[in-house]
């Protein structure tokens, strides 16, 4: 007896044709019905046998076939396919329910319809970005390998408003978290303390986010909400305002204040956007080669060739000189008259032994007027090549 398959009807594989099983056998019952192997009359009960089993499943699938949902309409698979979308999808999670135990990738719809909510946690493509953002809390969102954030808390006593300078005012203990506040800018708190710009509004005893490196968006960047007002351009570079903790300002600082330029307007409007590029800045002592832990008024820097490095150091006072160092300015003065002997060892002013050659004639020289006694009280000896002769003088 030929057996069908143990399957109730054909299954087509991905090229439409039928079951491999289902093939051999039809082939089997071909060559028994046809003769060609086996045609002795023994074995036609099995032959309709076969035929009977066909005929069976057959009929098994017509009826399971009746009992299925009967095919919409073309005009109805927009509806299907709108429903479809609607239905709850499997939640990923560690992806046991759809038997994943590892994920080779994710790949995002570029453009995704309707644009995904603010939902922390949230995660799309962005096309305005070029990258993913990722939705954080109080709807601040984060743009991977575009931006660098902190979460602080601000403990000032204050709320920092979104766009504000933010520094590190200390640490909660033993919770790997920072305190924050406006930033001071005017040289009375170190430059390493200075964290960068807050991307939403972060009431006090609350946690935020400061970005450190990014774009922040959705705040007055044209300068007219600060105390002192100021007109910002795009393209215009931000500081850290030293006259008015938290706030930025276009004018470049001088010291002692503190020079962080931070920012670029990216966007100058009352909704606009600023690009952070955080820098906090040198003072002379953290240069390499300089050593200068604690300068005096009036220390100047000096090269030591032994130590292979700059460092601070006033000057030293010589014999009969002073230093009097002091706020941007050092004097040097001397402490007592300064005296010389101007005479030679002859005792004499001019010592010369160059000698006077008369002329041709060598004739006498006489002294028209000769001068009356008493006048001139002076007479100034010279060395006239041995013979000391005086010359008046008044």
């Amino acid at each position: 007896m030929i057996s069908p398959p143990p399957i109730q009807i054909p299954i087509a594989n991905r090229y439409g044709g039928l079951d491999a099983a289902w093939v051999a056998w039809f082939d089997q019952l071909r060559r028994a019905v046809s003769g060609s192997e086996d045609t002795d009359a023994a074995k036609a009960p099995d032959a309709l046998s076969a035929v009977a089993s066909i005929a069976a499943a057959l009929a098994a699938a017509l009826q399971e076939l009746q009992t299925l949902p009967p095919i919409p309409p073309v005009e109805d698979v927009a509806a299907v396919k709108q429903e479809l979308q609607t239905l709850p999808r499997q939640q990923l999670g560690t992806l046991a329910a759809v038997n994943e135990d590892n994920v080779r990738m994710l790949r995002f719809n570029l453009f995704p319809s309707p644009t995904p909510g603010t939902e922390p946690g949230t995660v799309y493509w962005s096309d305005d970005d070029a990258t993913l953002d990722l939705q954080l809390l109080g709807g601040v969102s984060y743009q991977f390998g575009q931006q660098l954030d902190f979460h602080p808390k601000n403990t000032s006593g204050v709320q920092i408003n979104k766009g504000m300078a933010v520094m590190a005012t200390g640490v909660i203990g033993a919770s790997t978290k920072i305190e924050c506040a406006r930033a001071v800018a005017d040289g009375s708190v170190p430059a390493q303390y200075m964290l960068g710009i807050a991307t939403q509004n972060i009431p006090n005893n609350q946690f935020g986010y400061v970005a450190w490196f990014g774009s922040v968006r959705g705040f007055n960047t044209t300068g007219a909400n600060k105390t002192v007002p100021e007109v910002w351009a795009d393209g215009d570079i931000l500081y850290f305002d030293p006259a008015y903790p938290g706030e930025l300002t276009k004018v470049q600082p001088v010291a002692p204040n503190l020079d962080l330029p931070i920012a670029i307007i990216t966007n100058a409007a009352n909704n606009g956007a600023i690009f952070v590029r955080m820098k906090t800045g040198e003072s002379m002592n953290e240069l390499h080669d300089v050593n200068a832990p604690s300068p005096s008024s009036g220390d100047v820097l000096i090269y030591d060739a032994v130590q292979a490095r700059w460092e601070s150091s006033g000057l030293t006072a010589g014999s009969n000189i002073a230093i009097t160092p002091a706020a941007g300015g050092i004097t040097i003065a001397t402490t007592a008259a300064i005296t010389a002997d101007l005479t030679n060892n002859t005792g004499n002013l001019i010592d010369s032994s160059v000698g006077l050659t008369d002329g041709a004639a060598a004739a006498t020289a006489t002294l028209t007027n000769a001068p009356a006694a008493g006048n001139p009280t002076k007479w100034v000896p010279i060395d006239d090549n041995g013979t000391t002769r005086y010359i008046p003088a008044w």
